[in-house]
């Protein structure tokens, strides 16, 4: 006991060991870290490995591939979730948009006859390599956690089918209590906090209030604030008070809370979409400096919650032509975040080391470029070998973009069949750590030599025949990592440059669009415009107007950086009147941006103005 203590009187005594006891049932019974590990609830050091799977922010109301009837196996929610178990996963990340959880009624397809409930032993049979050498009579696989009731050959009858929220919040709570770490995510889907940031935190409220109603998911779930910022077009003098904000208001509902924080912004220093944590080299007024982000934690009640969340990808995500891989990656990720996990961050005199989970990465292995990036960023990961930088620590905690075979830009953990297992990609967790039942059994490593990249293998189970199609295909949404510079005397170089008919070369437009996703009615896609005054005088005043033409534009969700005059017959027509968006002569800079719907799924102009004098459109390659 503390030397103050030692000579109060009795009363002083019980309230000193009552706050003691109190502070150790707050170490022991809630999600924390200290400095670059987490704790689990009972205090113990945690390894989070799981995998994103999305559908609650397409309009599908529920995770994607529950599609096929015929087979419980890609059917059934409780049987899909018992393989992630036995896979190793003790992670699941939700992508949701919180338009579809409150506006969009819940599909209730989803609890009807299904092809018959296979039985524990071959749902464990088919999540083992096929490389690996398991006796077959091996039954020492472990029982599914909170297994729900099946009637006969009926599955998903235990889903909720009265609003989506409560469907969804059902999963979180079936997902805790079946011993996953949840991670819900508000995607880029979604454009409630474009639109309405009031909005945004009472649903926020709502959706944390209700999860930490049950006794083991209050416990077991973890907010993502919001995914990757920089797909909205904010960087961090957007973010940092927003992330204070939400934490502020959602730390005293549930202090059991861990708190997932994106980078944004800093395209400058090769960091895609959700990186970006660097705090040294900061161009001033760019508005990419998360030192207040930083500095505003300190003194908070829940600075032991925030754990950082960057999302790395490869090149056929990004379109990076260099630093994806060697010394060029190591330097990139260690002075982004990977510093945080070793030296920390300091202000006023007091060091706060953080913990890194990275939230997203992800490739389909087939071409050369990603092979040498998954190789050295697994070296990175594990810390070993030229990797080993002395900057950074040891990042164990990974969540793979991800289990759906729908994802345009990356393929799913599953391939098409949504049965069959992608080994590679499972060998390629299995080395970062993640461990599945059989474990004690050897299995193949993944190959990730250039060009010689093996099939995926298939497992025995008899396939179905048919799937039906998903309504929409999101991709994973990192920018590239050659994205815009931040500074407004510069802009970034384009991958090719289209120029229209008569256009001005004084004026660039230059676009980076998103992979498209459905909104439940149109192709929808999220654009961010770096728009440049190459001409050497000229300066033009904010205040000036816009027009950008595609035939197939019909309804937005959400702009940043301008005023919307009018959205009409395939023309959006906008103002950019903030008193720093002048742009200026000799290579001055804007960027503006929208969430845009088009008929036609085509969504870079045919033409684009600048108070009414065409501009030369260019683009770059994008992500999700």
């Amino acid at each position: 006991m503390p030397p103050v203590c030692r000579s109060c009187n009795v009363l002083a005594v019980f309230i000193c060991a009552s706050a003691i006891l109190l502070l150790s049932f707050k170490s022991v019974t809630a999600l924390s870290t200290v400095n670059d590990n987490l704790l689990d609830e009972n205090g113990n050091p945690l390894v989070l490995m799981g995998a994103s799977w999305f559908g609650f922010n397409n309009g599908a109301t529920m995770v994607d591939g529950l599609w096929n009837p015929a087979d419980a196996f890609t059917y059934d929610f409780a049987t899909i979730i018992y393989r992630w178990q036995l896979l190793g996963f003790n992670a699941i990340r939700l992508p949701f948009s919180m338009q579809n959880l409150y506006d969009v009624a819940p599909i209730n397809k989803l609890s009807t006859q299904c092809g018959s409930i296979p039985t524990f032993s071959q749902i464990a049979y088919s999540v083992v390599d096929p490389s690996a050498k398991v006796a077959a009579n091996l039954s020492t696989f472990p029982q599914p956690n909170n297994w729900p009731t099946h009637s006969p050959s009926t599955c998903n009858e235990y889903l909720p089918q009265n609003t989506t929220i409560d469907r969804f919040v059902w999963v979180v709570k079936f997902l805790a209590n079946a011993g996953f770490y949840v991670i819900i995510d508000d995607h880029t889907e979604d454009p409630t906090v474009v639109n309405n940031q009031t909005q945004f935190m009472s649903y926020w409220v709502d959706i944390v209030t209700r999860i930490s109603q049950d006794p083991v998911a209050r416990k077991r779930f973890i907010v993502d604030i919001l995914n990757e910022p920089d797909a909205r077009g904010w960087g961090w003098n957007v973010m940092s008070s927003l992330y204070l904000q939400v934490m502020d208001t959602l730390y005293p509902i549930n202090n059991n809370l861990l708190f997932f924080v994106e980078g944004c912004g800093q395209g400058s220093f090769g960091a895609n979409w959700g990186d970006g944590f660097q705090t040294t080299g900061i161009n001033p007024g760019s508005g990419n400096d998360p030192n207040p982000f930083f500095q505003g934690l300190f003194g908070k009640p829940y600075i032991n919650q925030v754990v950082i969340s960057p999302h790395v990808y490869g090149p056929s995500v990004t379109g990076a032509s260099s630093n994806y891989f060697g010394s060029g990656l190591w330097t990139r990720l260690s002075n982004s975040f990977g510093y945080l996990t070793k030296t920390g961050y300091t202000f006023n005199g007091m060091t706060k080391r953080f913990p890194v989970v990275i939230g997203e990465t992800g490739s389909k292995f087939q071409i050369d470029g990603d092979l040498k990036f998954l190789a050295d960023f697994k070296s990175y990961l594990l810390n070993n070998g030229s990797a080993a930088d002395g900057l950074h620590n040891a990042i164990p905690n990974v969540i793979w973009w991800d289990w759906n075979d729908n994802s345009g830009d990356t393929g799913g953990l599953v391939d098409s069949t949504w049965y069959n297992l992608i080994w590679i990609k499972v060998e390629y967790l299995n080395a970062l750590g993640l461990t599945p039942w059989y474990s004690s059994a050897s299995a193949a490593s993944p190959n990730l030599t250039p060009s010689s990249l093996p099939s995926p293998s298939s497992s025995s189970y008899p396939s179905p025949s048919t799937y039906p199609s998903p309504n929409s295909s999101p991709a994973p949404s990192p920018s590239p990592s050659s994205s815009p510079s931040t500074s407004p005397s510069s802009s970034p170089s384009p991958s090719s440059s289209p120029s229209p008919k008569g256009a001005s070369s004084s004026c660039n437009a230059l676009f980076q669009l998103s992979t498209p996703w459905s909104n439940g009615q149109w192709p929808t896609s999220s654009i961010n415009i770096y728009i440049t005054n190459s001409a050497s005088s000229g300066t033009m005043p904010a205040g000036w107007t816009f027009t950008m033409s595609n035939a197939g534009y019909v309804a937005q969700s959400g702009t940043w950086n301008f005023r919307l005059s009018q959205l009409s017959n395939g023309v959006v027509t906008g103002i950019a009147d903030q008193s720093w968006e002048a742009l200026v002569a000799g290579g001055g800079s804007v960027n503006i941006g929208l969430i845009i719907s088009s008929t036609t799924g085509s969504f870079l102009p045919k033409s684009f103005t600048v108070n009414g004098k065409a501009c030369t459109i260019s683009t770059f390659s994008s992500g999700h």
